[in-house]
């Protein structure tokens, strides 16, 4: 009796010690790492079944390799998941000569481009310049080169005729020589009578003459001169806005230059080749609805680790009742392939991919707009311009007025000519009449004194009063008002005047035949080419050349890889395999089995596969349960995208995007379907220990798929993602998701899933007929029964009592006070935010954390638009109203670097209604953008001063409390140290957040995605200071992050259960809100920061330009990649080279922009360490342009929550010192003097008053854009 219960002891105690001590072993490691949560149905489920899927599949390849019905190719495309092995040697059989080589132009010209580009041309004020040239049009350029023709000025002006014949017409000619003859009995002399008479011959004999002249000049008009004149005027009106055009185009023209290096590009093989592996890929990767021949290995894993799934003890009592699985692992073929086909996947994982078809369409569109570009890259021919448009050294008569009324004149002489012509022609015989005249003019030759008054008294005298009395009445008609003459006069004296203005006009060249090329300036070309500056940030920042490189050069890697391994396997078939059995003797007295391999297998190979699929399927039904952020994604984010496609404004992509995308609604539907239906499955799974085959098959019967068949419409959304104006990038990450994820044929998902309880029973009648064994006893094989009992064994039975003991002590201890039953359990529902008393309403955005919110979420990161202010961009206004009521953020900056409000985007829509809603909302009119300017600045434009004014009143009085949103809060903790919180008392957490607590940080950790961050002791002075240093970067990290700072008071207080509730709800009184930085205390710095984020305002190096001198330093050195992530993380820029700052629009320091438009501090910083070399002296030269400073700066900035002033006494900037001064000394010697002033002495703003400048014009630009 006493050997029997020694017999027990020495085998049941240990036995039961081992157990005790490896669940004791456990316990420590779960002690350890208390973050360990026990896995899910799922979880449980699959940790078994891939195992089997990935044996069974590989026992499948194998017997159809054995029997040559696939290859060693079938095999890789099946890894590959690729179609089959035709398509995979199509893609490997692309032409890649030349394409690498093409794409260094490509980055070479592209890195060739300086940053800083803003665009290429001021489009629109050229647009608009432009116009008034185009407005000068082909009539008008003729009437300048008409007016300017000597030839259509009358000849009469021209030669300054005084057309006396026509001026003697004032009075009657024959009327005078009556008076004479009248007033005859007066005079003694009849030579009186001699002139007047020949007045009238000359009139008679020339007056027809002149007529006829004067008539066939009647279609040359001075009004050929007043248009000419009136055209000259407008275009010399116009000089000042021909000069900015010039300006402009000339700028153009450098900047044009810039990114000449565009024109080096050489893309066509590349494209080409592209193409057609777009093509290939998207045939190789098509969804086939066939089960895949590698089903099991497509995920990653490799085809080596089957022989490490067949020591599965689960496997090997699945399959074998626990007895090994050794016949199995003689793989010979596929452990062949193995290493080969797991070096090909490395390479395959880079190549065959659905991003690739992305990487090349955005590949394909930039060269297309490149070429564009390239065509469009035609000199502006600004000379041309000049000469043509330049007026501003040519003086501009005012003779307009004076040319009309000459013009009006002129007309009116004309209209009286042909009435004195009419007249002159009712004449009829002029000579017969002249030679009356002559004949009745008195000889003076022959009448003298003596006889004179015989004369006057006879008949001669007495015919030639009658004569002329007749002749008066001829006379009559033909005399002119004196308005008359005096016009005839002011037309003859005209011309001097005619020649100067036609002089001036001759200088106004656009007329010129060689100012065509002016209006051949082709506008929309320079706004095509404006895109070019945008279209090279995005190849630049979105790394598509470089995907594109690594694709090129991974693809002969892969090319290469894959010909090795045929060859491999082409000389592994030609050498003579060996026994795929065992073939050691057993030993001496054990029993002896039969031998057998996998040759010896019966089994339904396309049950192997079925099984291998199902456990796949099943396995990318968990991962797409992971994935039900992306689903919400798309379901959101793409109706957004829906409304967006109106107002794409090129044509072509608006065209295509609503041909991809007009179904959304019903492929949303699907979606939401198949999602539902996924949720349920995955839900439904209950993990039940599984003794046999027929058991694993149990958990495939009820599960129900939707068939969802639309993946190629979840192609195309993400190929056309591309072609929208403002893409959303989460948008583009979640299709990218959801389309690798439901890359399979789900009709044939759930059919297999039908099949495989069945399939699993009949494999398992086929593996217990495989492992059946016949035993047979040799000779000779009885043992000897052990000895008796020794001294060894009773210490051994001793031993192992106490450690019975002491694990029984243990887990009781452990039971008491470690083991929580709740982390097993699901947390409570969390109830919807209940905001504290409005006193505390300024601690609301750190509790609820609305950045995180999706109705707050930007469409690009840090600068992008919320939905509301794309809500009023598109003048939505009713959706903008809902989500003022659902408490949104209304305070957010948007509008990228210019960050406006949605109240400042309001006031310059001129929505007073809106604006008023806005501010009982609690919308800050104080928050200004990025030039200083706040709402109220623009509030007197457009007549809101007395509603702007009436809420800032109110504001002093009562600050209204914001509209909180209606949502459950964000609970996900992490306890930096986790030895800062007693073990024992975690039990007591409450439940509604001890699931969501991570006990200790690691490196890999994303500080951003928690929600509370618990602080050691010796992070926190007092538990509400966070003591900063810059040799620990995380302090600053823990800053800068989206998380709440708690000390470890609040944890103690959770753990209270009488105030635990109250610790949760009124967590702010236990937020760490101050910062200490070298000995300096600075107030609610990190309160400030924490809100500014959950406020959507921008991070505090907010439009700054951090360049890092190098160090040798060794801190700093191994640091520089956490300081330039720190840069980052606080909204920095670092530049590849530093780029002073101009006088133009240059964005300044977002927090140091006040009121006037005026800067306290530059955009550009160089900081440096006390190693540091090569600082130029021209960075130091302008410090009103460039900030050189030590790297102090940054830390004492964001240790103040403050962009410290460029002259500050805290950390003084470096600028060039003046020449030293010699000076006579006290003692006789002359020494050297420094006279320049300390840096400190400078007021902080006065050497930043050209920016006064700078500022106000990015502020008409802004006035003009809104």
């Amino acid at each position: 009796m006493q050997i029997f219960l020694v017999f027990i002891l020495l085998n049941v105690l240990p036995t039961f010690s081992i157990e005790s001590s490896s669940e004791y072993l456990n316990s420590r490691k779960y002690l350890l790492n208390r973050n360990k949560r026990a896995d899910g149905a799922m979880n449980q489920i699959l940790e078994k079944h891939l195992p089997l899927g990935r044996v069974f599949n590989a026992l499948y390849l194998q017997m159809e390799l054995n029997d040559k019905k696939i290859d060693g190719s079938d095999v890789v495309a099946g890894v590959l998941n690729l179609k089959n092995k035709a398509s995979l040697e199509k893609l490997v059989s692309l032409k890649v000569d030349g394409v690498a080589d093409e794409l260094k132009t490509v980055e070479q010209a592209v890195q060739a481009v300086p940053d800083g580009i803003k665009q290429i041309a001021d489009v629109d004020t050229i647009a608009d310049k432009f116009k008034l040239v185009s407005e000068i049009n082909e009539t008008m350029r003729q009437e300048l080169v008409a007016a300017k023709n000597i030839e259509n000025i009358p000849s009469f002006i021209n030669n300054g005729d005084t057309l006396g014949t026509i001026s003697s017409l004032s009075e009657n000619l024959a009327e005078k020589v009556l008076t004479i003859i009248n007033s005859i009995k007066s005079y003694t002399d009849v030579r009186k009578l001699t002139q007047p008479i020949d007045n009238c011959k000359i009139a008679l004999s020339q007056l027809p003459k002149e007529l006829n002249n004067l008539v066939n000049e009647t279609v040359k008009s001075l009004n050929i001169l007043l248009n000419g004149v009136e055209v000259g005027s407008k275009i010399s009106g116009r000089t000042e806005d021909f000069k900015n055009l010039i300006d402009l185009l000339s700028k153009a023209e450098l900047e044009k230059r810039k990114i000449a290096s565009l024109k080096n590009i050489q893309s066509v093989q590349t494209v080409k080749f592209l193409n057609a592996t777009s093509l290939s890929l998207k045939e190789a990767l098509h969804i086939s609805n066939q089960i895949p021949i590698a089903s099991a290995f497509v995920s990653g894993s490799n085809l080596s680790e089957v022989n490490l799934d067949l020591q599965n003890k689960w496997l090997k009592s699945l399959l074998n009742k626990h007895g090994d699985l050794e016949k199995l692992s003689h793989f010979g073929t596929i452990n062949e392939l193995s290493n080969g086909i797991d070096g090909i996947r490395n390479f395959g994982k880079q190549v065959f991919t659905l991003d690739h078809l992305d990487d090349f369409g955005y590949f394909i569109d930039y060269m297309a707009k490149i070429e564009k570009y390239v065509a469009d890259f035609q000199p502006l021919e600004i000379e041309s311009f000049e000469h043509c448009l330049d007026y501003s050294r040519l003086k501009r008569p005012d003779v307009s007025n004076e040319m009309k009324d000459l013009a009006a004149k002129l007309d009116a002489f004309y209209n009286v000519i042909p009435h004195i012509q009419s007249e002159v022609n009712k004449v009829n015989d002029i000579s017969l009449l002249i030679g009356e005249i002559r004949k009745h003019t008195p000889d003076s030759s022959l009448i003298d004194r003596d006889n004179f008054n015989e004369w006057k008294n006879g008949e001669g005298f007495s015919d030639m009063k009658k004569f002329f009395e007749e002749l008066k009445k001829t006379f009559e008609p033909l005399k002119q008002n004196q308005s008359f003459i005096d016009d005839v006069k002011t037309l003859s004296n005209v011309g001097p005047k005619i020649k100067k203005v036609q002089d001036w006009i001759s200088n106004i060249t656009l007329a010129e035949k060689g100012c065509d090329i002016v209006y051949h300036l082709n506008v929309e070309k320079l706004r095509n080419m404006n895109n070019a500056p945008s279209t090279i940030y995005s190849i630049r920042s979105g790394g598509n050349i470089k995907k594109v490189q690594d694709f090129i050069e991974n693809f002969p890697k892969l090319k290469t890889n894959l010909e090795k391994f045929k060859t491999a396997m082409a000389r592994s078939n030609k050498e003579p395999s060996g026994g795929v059995g065992p073939t050691a003797q057993p030993p001496k007295g054990k029993t002896k089995r039969e031998t057998k391999s996998i040759k010896d297998l019966k089994l339904e190979r396309q049950s192997l596969l079925e099984v291998a699929y199902a456990t796949r399927s099943l396995e990318q039904m968990k991962r797409i349960e992971e994935k039900s952020s992306d689903f919400q994604t798309v379901f959101l984010k793409g109706e957004d995208a829906v409304k967006a496609i109106p107002y794409v404004k090129d044509a072509e992509k608006k065209s295509k995007l609503e041909a991809v995308w007009k179904d959304f609604p019903n492929f949303k539907k699907d979606l939401e379907s198949f999602k539902t239906s996924n949720s349920k499955a995955v839900a439904s799974l209950k993990y039940v220990p599984e003794k046999n085959l027929k058991d694993v098959g149990n958990v495939y019967m009820n599960i129900t798929v939707f068939k969802f068949s639309r993946q190629a419409e979840l192609r195309g959304m993400r190929e056309t993602m591309r072609y929208f104006d403002n893409p959303i990038p989460s948008l583009i990450d979640a299709l990218a998701s959801i389309e690798e994820l439901l890359a399979m044929d789900w009709g044939l998902v759930h059919t297999n899933f039908q099949k495989v309880p069945n399939s699993l029973i009949g494999l398992q009648n086929d593996f217990l007929e495989f492992f059946r064994v016949e035993k047979k006893v040799e000779p000779n094989t009885k043992e000897k029964a052990p000895g008796g009992l020794n001294l060894f064994l009773l210490i051994g039975v001793g031993f192992g009592v106490l450690v019975l003991i002491a694990i029984i002590v243990l887990v009781i201890l452990y039971c008491v006070f470690v083991h929580d039953s709740d982390l097993k359990k699901s947390p409570p529902v969390e109830p919807d935010y209940s905001p504290p008393e409005e006193k505390f309403f300024e601690f609301t955005y750190m509790q609820v954390q609305d950045a995180r919110l999706e109705m707050n979420k930007r469409d690009k990161k840090y600068i992008g638009n919320t939905p509301l202010f794309n809500a009023v961009i598109r003048d939505d206004w009713p959706a903008a109203e809902k989500m003022i009521k659902q408490g949104v953020v209304l305070d957010a900056t948007c509008a990228g670097p210019l960050c406006r409000t949605v109240l400042f985007e309001a006031v310059l829509k001129q929505k007073q209604s809106f604006c008023k809603k806005l501010l009982k909302a609690a919308a800050d009119q104080t928050i200004c953008d990025a030039t200083g300017d706040d709402p109220d600045t623009w509030t007197d434009r457009f007549n809101m001063t007395d509603l702007f004014q009436y809420f800032y009143d109110e504001r002093k009085l009562k600050a209204p409390p914001r509209i909180v949103p209606s949502v459950k809060r964000y609970w996900k903790v992490l306890v930096l140290d986790k030895s800062c919180f007693k073990f024992y008392k975690k039990k007591k957490l409450p439940k509604r957040i001890k699931n969501h607590i991570t006990w200790g940080y690691n490196e890999d950790m994303d500080l951003d995605s928690f929600s509370h961050i618990v602080l050691p002791n010796e992070y926190v002075k007092k538990d509400v200071t966070l003591l900063l240093d810059e040799k620990d970067f995380l302090t600053f990290q823990l800053l800068g992050c989206w998380a709440n700072l708690m000390s470890v008071k609040w944890l103690n207080a959770l753990a209270n259960k009488e105030i635990h509730e109250k610790a949760m709800n009124r967590d702010f009184e236990y937020y760490v809100m101050h910062t200490e930085y070298r000995g300096n205390h600075h107030e609610r710095t990190v309160f400030k920061q924490k809100t500014s984020i959950h406020k959507l305002q921008p991070r505090l190096l907010m439009n700054v330009a951090v360049t890092l001198l190098p160090t040798k330093l060794p801190y700093w050195k191994d640091q520089t990649k956490e300081l330039k992530a720190l840069v980052e993380q606080f909204g920095g820029e670092l530049p590849n080279e530093v780029i002073m700052d101009d006088d133009d629009n240059c964005p300044l320091p977002y927090y140091s922009m006040d009121i006037d438009n005026l800067s306290s501090q530059n955009r550009c910083w160089v900081l440096k360490f006390e190693d540091s070399k090569g600082v130029n002296p021209e960075w130091k030269k302008w410090p009103d342009r460039c900030t050189v400073s030590d790297i102090q700066l940054l830390f004492e900035c964001i240790a103040r929550w403050k962009v410290l002033e460029h002259s500050n006494s805290i950390v003084v900037p470096e600028e060039i010192a003046p020449e030293p001064e010699i000076v006579p000394g006290t003692d006789g010697k002359s020494k050297m003097v420094n006279t320049q002033k300390p840096a400190s002495k400078t007021a902080g703003k006065s050497q930043f008053k050209n920016l006064k400048e700078r500022k106000s014009k990015m502020v008409k630009k802004i006035e003009k854009r809104s």
